[in-house]
């Protein structure tokens, strides 16, 4: 197998012929050019002869034919049971020598290149697979981005922009038939898939086959991409809510929702445009107090019934798009002021919170004695988190201590008990249990 002289871009990579009943046979994988990475096999025709001993046995096929498979820029060429036409009926020999030789390879279309004001190679980025999240690292400021569907330059970018003034085309090398850099600017102002991508279809289908068609678009650095701010979880930002519990509390079916605004960042929004988050609570009903989180973005204050339970979490520009995981978000919280025991030692009755807590806050009429003839004579602080109350009188089985609201966190005064929070006493011989409830 080899290549005729005169046949250009191609390499000949691997070729073999055999003969079999007076008939050839044979298969060639060959490398084409790079501007023909995209072509399909009905792109591309190829001519051969067959040769026995020197001799012309089948003259170069005036018919020429595709490729079996082509993938890239590399072809396979096979032809089976090739018979010798001249003199009629005379079989081809197996034991001389065979060359088929590829006389002609035509290219009947070529890729297209595109290339930016600076003449970068943006191809890659204008051909971008549907989906492909805009890329804004390019030194040359030429990242394109890509439409739902196919090919548009118009998608992603903001309406004033996508006119044929701001952005245009133009052929610098290579021909289409019937398509003009005015038709291609044409289609980049479409906000839709089909423009550009029917055009440079059209184009790279009637272009001359030698060499990549060059289509040079001006204007993109003047462009204003557009970027998106979203949450991966829909009921987030929905207005539906997503229970607490899975962001880090590990309890609450109160919800969390998120506000991105404005509506623009959930379809696209310039970089020199303001976005905000928010983030809401819709009852403070397992904990006193919520701080939201989402990283990279910032946190809220604390959010509570008395102050309000929405908060913002971030305002300023967005300069990329950014999906917000639910395991970007984390909620910290802060739990409704309780007690969690209490335990008598002779005359002193030692009660912990849930919370830190201030015992020169804390006054006797704070403790309600009801039922129950002994008394509070001083109350001093047990720790960060507890209270020492010395007890006078004598104290029977369920005799009970109500913890009022003037019993308070003391990092978060709104953060009272409940006013309903009991301690119950029970005396067994010279020892008093006091139960929690």
């Amino acid at each position: 197998m080899v290549l005729a002289k005169g046949v250009e871009n191609a390499t000949l990579n691997a070729g073999n012929a055999a003969v079999s009943g007076g008939k050839v046979t044979f298969e060639a994988s060959i490398t084409g050019p790079e501007w023909s990475k995209n072509l399909v096999a009905t792109d591309i025709e190829f001519k051969y002869q067959v040769e026995s001993n020197g001799v012309v046995v089948v003259p170069e096929i005036t018919t020429a034919i595709n490729p079996t498979k082509a993938g890239g820029n590399l072809y396979t060429f096979t032809e089976s049971n090739i018979s010798h036409s001249t003199p009629a009926g005379a079989g081809i020999s197996a034991a001389l020598p065979v060359k088929v030789t590829i006389t002609e390879i035509t290219y009947k279309a070529a890729d297209i290149k595109y290339v930016d004001d600076d003449m970068n190679d943006i191809t890659a980025d204008v051909l971008k697979a549907a989906g492909t999240t805009l890329d804004n690292t390019s030194s040359s400021e030429s990242k394109l981005s890509t439409s739902t569907t196919g090919t548009s330059f118009g998608v992603g970018y903001t309406s004033a922009d996508k006119t044929t003034t701001k952005l245009t085309a133009k052929i610098i090398s290579g021909s289409g038939t019937g398509v003009t850099g005015e038709a291609l600017s044409a289609a980049l102002s479409t906000a839709t898939a089909s423009g550009l991508s029917t055009a440079a279809t059209a184009l790279k289908a009637n272009a001359k086959g030698d060499g990549f068609v060059v289509v040079q678009i001006s204007g993109i650095k003047d462009l204003k991409p557009l970027f998106t701010l979203t949450a991966d979880t829909a009921n987030l930002t929905n207005g539906t809510g997503v229970a607490i519990s899975g962001f880090g509390p590990g309890s609450g079916a109160e919800l969390l929702k998120l506000a991105i605004g404005p509506a623009e960042a959930g379809t696209g929004i310039e970089s020199t445009k303001p976005v905000t988050v928010d983030a809401a609570i819709s009852a403070a009903t397992t904990f006193y107090a919520y701080k939201v989180k989402i990283v990279g973005l910032g946190e809220t204050g604390w959010l509570n019934t008395t102050d309000g339970l929405t908060g913002r979490i971030f305002s300023g520009t967005i300069s990329g798009n950014r999906v917000i995981k639910d395991s970007d978000i984390t909620i910290e919280v802060v739990e409704k002021f309780a007690a969690t025991k209490a335990e008598q030692t002779g005359d002193k009755l030692t009660v912990t919170f849930n919370r830190p807590v201030d015992a020169g806050a804390v006054k006797p009429s704070d403790l309600v004695i009801n039922p129950g003839t002994f008394t509070i004579g001083s109350i001093a602080q047990a720790g960060e988190r507890a209270i020492e109350l010395t007890l006078s009188g004598t104290i029977a089985s369920n005799n009970v201590i109500t913890i009022g609201t003037g019993v308070v966190d003391k990092e978060n005064t709104a953060n009272a008990a409940s006013g309903t929070q009991t301690l119950t006493a029970t005396v067994s011989g010279s020892t008093t249990t006091w139960a929690v409830s």
